[in-house]
């Protein structure tokens, strides 16, 4: 995932006041709109490891479900009153016409292409949290989901000194807690995954010791926000040292990279914070700053994907930590992030050298080449995060003109839909809730620069 890595060099971000304006432009079946949310209303919260507590989260947004009803109206049970239609036919989704009640109709059931199969628009917001943090700067660098549709989120905070900042959101974008690392002082690029257990949050990020050198750090903590371990992870000498990207092996355990000036590395640890491979493999073609997407496919090989000076490099290492095969990608890319597709095919999103184009290309397991999508957004979108979902859709965020992006690509490479997301908003990564929603995780700038987490239909 791309993440900055210089806090100051996040750009100033548009205020927003008490009402959040959910500004969407979808595809196949919606009507592109500004829309503003309903009054935000007060979430929970709990007290910082280190300081009294920031404000609580606020969650804006919502729909109401179709088939809800209210008062002592009964329902059949297809989203309407009984007594709603005394004379008129109901309204029937799927007929492609937008009857009283529904907010489009496509004339199909299909979900993801713009109108679900209940008549409300794909990529509808569930709702909008931003929470302001221990500091006047907190970004949301990574996010991921609990198995129990809790929200992980890990980032930076900033009030002078940069530190790592964890958080736990519940299913209602409501801030459950968070941390900051209140030892050495903590470099804000952090990223974030959960446990084999489905509940507890990983976090990989960096520390700053007292010499000024970095040293890259895994650490687990409990579904109440207690600390279990911290770790260590260092795998080179070459210096400074930051973590890079995180990722769950089928058995539970954990693959970490990390970068340095000229040398990335990649460690095996166990689900006790110890490593497992005694000389850890290293890597070149990165940088301090290169971004880097890590996963780990069913036979227990990691691949890792890094972006670099407009070049794309793809490895794989085997349970053994031996590099089983290692290719470039030549065209220049602007932007790049990737992810993991059900048939266990890497499909790696990237954003052309003249930002003109978004193109997608998949690698099979043993490093072939498979296939080339353009699906069509052609916008400078600069390429932060991908995830895909169990039917093989694939989901980009990133930036443009100073706003948040997400868009969803389906298996053929047609782009279903893509949403904008707050003026002033930026968009980090992205993660698939157990439901389908997305989740959509970065900053907003209001009276001081707050994380920001995004939930949308899919």
């Amino acid at each position: 995932m791309l993440k900055p890595l210089v806090v100051a060099l996040v750009p100033l971000l548009c205020a927003c006041g008490g009402r959040v304006a959910a500004d969407a432009e979808a595809s196949s079946g919606t009507t592109s709109s500004d829309s503003e949310a309903p009054t935000a209303s007060e979430g929970s919260t709990e007290s910082d490891a280190s300081s009294s507590g920031p404000p609580p989260a606020t969650t804006t947004g919502g729909t109401t479900p179709l088939g809800s009803t209210t008062g002592d109206n009964s329902s059949s049970g297809d989203g309407w009153p009984d007594d709603a239609w005394p004379e008129e036919p109901r309204p029937t989704c799927g007929d492609g016409v937008v009857d009283p009640g529904e907010e489009c109709d496509d004339g199909n059931i299909n979900d993801g292409d713009g109108c679900r199969h209940d008549c409300v628009p794909s990529a509808a917001v569930v709702w909008d949290a931003i929470v302001p943090g221990p500091e006047s700067f907190t970004c949301a660098y990574a996010v991921a989901a609990t198995d129990a549709a809790r929200i992980v989120v890990g980032g930076g905070t900033s009030g002078g000194d940069v530190d790592a900042w964890f958080a736990l959101l519940d299913d209602a974008g409501a801030l459950v807690w968070q941390r900051r690392w209140d030892g050495e002082d903590g470099e804000g690029d952090v990223v974030s995954a959960v446990g084999d257990d489905g509940e507890t949050a990983l976090y990989a990020w960096t520390s700053e010791g007292q010499d000024s050198t970095t040293i890259p750090h895994l650490s687990r903590w409990d579904a109440a926000g207690a600390l279990q371990w911290d770790a260590e992870v260092s795998c080179t000498e070459d210096a400074p040292t930051f973590a890079r990207a995180l990722a769950v092996r089928p058995d539970g355990s954990l693959s970490v990279s990390s970068a340095g000036p000229s040398t990335g590395c990649l460690q095996h640890i166990d689900v006790d914070g110890t490593s497992l491979w005694p000389e850890p493999p290293q890597f070149d073609d990165v940088s301090s700053q290169s971004s880097m997407s890590l996963d780990t496919d069913t036979l227990g090989g990691t691949r890792v994907v890094s972006h670099r000076g407009g070049g794309v490099w793809l490895r794989r290492y085997d349970a053994s930590g031996a590099l089983d095969w290692s290719l470039p990608f030549d065209p220049p890319v602007a932007s790049a992030a990737a992810a993991l597709l059900p048939n266990d095919h890497t499909i790696v999103a990237m954003s052309d050298i003249f930002g003109d184009a978004l193109v997608l290309r998949t690698w099979s397991p043993s490093g072939q080449g498979a296939e080339v999508f353009v699906p069509g957004f052609t916008n400078e979108l600069d390429v932060t995060a991908a995830a895909t979902n169990v039917s093989g859709d694939t989901f980009v965020v990133g930036q443009f003109e100073q706003r948040a992006w997400v868009l969803r690509i389906d298996a053929a490479g047609t782009l279903l839909w893509s949403r904008r997301g707050l003026e002033g908003s930026e968009a980090y990564d992205v993660a698939i809730a157990p439901n389908g929603d997305i989740i959509v995780s970065g900053c907003l700038e209001e009276a001081t620069t707050a994380a920001w987490v995004r939930r949308l239909t899919p």
